[in-house]
C-alpha cells in the first residue's frame, strides 16, 4: 500500500508551483492542487469532528475525492495533495488512512503572505464560498477567541492576518506532537534554498529545476494602503512564528517588510 501525503499549508506559498513542478518532475503518483475547491469548509469545521467526518462520508465535493485518495492507497500509487483548503481535515485523515497518512507544513511570514491574499480581494469586495466558507472569521472554532471579540476592529489586511494566525495554530498544533516537520517558504526560496530537500520529502522525487508556471492569475492591487497590524495581533503572530522554528532575525525582518507591502503588492511581479 502507498501512502497519501498532505502538506498543510496556508496558500499564498507558491502551492500551485509545487504542484505543477512535481507533475514536470517524473512524479509517479497522483498529484492535485486544491481538488475539492472551498467545499471543506475550514471556516465551520476546524477543530469539528463530527462535522469533518460527516463531510469526508457524504459531500458531494469531497467524498469523491476521498475514494481517490482510497484507491490510490489500495493500489500503491503515491498521492500528493498541495492545496490549502484542506488543512482542517488533516485528523479527519488521520483517523481514515492512519499511517497511510503523511503530513508536511509550510509557513510563509504572516505579513507577506496577509498582503498576497488581499490581491486576491480576501475581506475587501469579494463575496465567493472561499471568502464565505474557507477564509476563518471570528465565528469559527477559533484559539485566539479575545482577537476574534474584536475582529470588527480590524482593517482588512489584520482580518488576513488574524485568518493566518488561527490557521496557522491549527495547523502548529497538530503538527508539533506528532513531530511533523513545519518547512519556511522563506527558506525554500533564498539563499542555499532548501527546495530540492523539500521536493524530496514531500513525494520523494529529485527535482533539477522548478517549474515556470507558478500561479494562474496574478493580481495587483492598487486601491488599498493600510498594511499595519495593531501590536495585540502582530505579538500573537510573531510568538507564533517563534514556536513554528523562525529566527529572531526572520521575526525582526517580517516587521521591517511592513514597510514595503504596498510598493511591493501594488505592481504584478516581474
Amino acid at each position: 500500500m502507498a501512502q497519501a501525503t498532505f502538506l498543510l499549508n496556508s496558500g499564498r506559498v507558491s502551492s500551485q508551483q509545487i504542484y505543477f513542478t512535481t507533475q514536470e518532475s517524473g512524479f509517479g503518483g497522483v498529484i492535485e492542487h486544491e481538488p475539492m475547491g472551498a467545499k471543506p469548509r475550514p471556516r465551520f469545521n476546524m477543530r469539528n469532528e463530527e462535522a469533518t467526518d460527516r463531510m469526508i462520508a457524504s459531500y458531494k465535493r469531497v467524498t469523491p475525492v476521498i475514494h481517490r485518495i482510497d484507491d490510490c492507497i489500495a493500489t500503491g500509487t503515491p498521492y500528493v495533495n498541495v492545496g490549502w483548503t484542506s488543512f482542517a481535515m488533516a485528523p479527519a485523515f488521520e483517523r481514515r488512512w492512519g499511517d497511510n497518512a503523511r503530513f508536511l507544513a509550510l509557513m510563509r511570514n504572516p505579513y507577506s503572505f496577509s498582503a498576497s491574499l488581499l490581491t486576491h480581494r480576501y475581506f475587501l469586495d469579494r463575496n465567493d464560498l472561499y471568502q464565505r466558507a474557507a477564509i476563518i472569521h471570528p465565528d469559527a472554532n477559533i484559539h485566539y477567541t479575545a482577537l476574534a471579540a474584536r475582529h470588527d476592529e480590524f482593517n482588512p489586511f489584520e482580518k488576513c492576518v488574524f485568518h493566518w494566525l488561527e490557521l496557522n495554530r491549527f495547523i502548529l498544533d497538530f503538527c508539533k506532537p506528532r513531530r511533523i516537520r513545519i518547512w519556511k517558504f522563506e527558506d525554500l526560496y533564498g539563499p542555499g534554498g532548501t527546495w530540492k530537500s523539500f521536493y524530496k520529502a514531500l513525494s520523494g522525487i529529485t527535482v533539477k529545476a522548478l517549474s515556470a508556471r507558478r500561479d494562474d492569475h496574478q493580481r495587483a492591487l492598487t486601491d488599498y494602503e493600510a498594511f499595519n497590524v495593531r501590536p495585540a495581533l502582530a505579538e500573537p503572530c510573531m510568538e507564533l512564528c517563534e514556536e513554528a522554528g523562525y529566527s529572531k532575525a526572520c521575526l525582526d525582518g517580517f516587521e521591517a517588510t511592513l514597510h514595503d507591502l504596498r510598493e511591493k503588492y501594488a505592481r504584478l511581479r516581474a
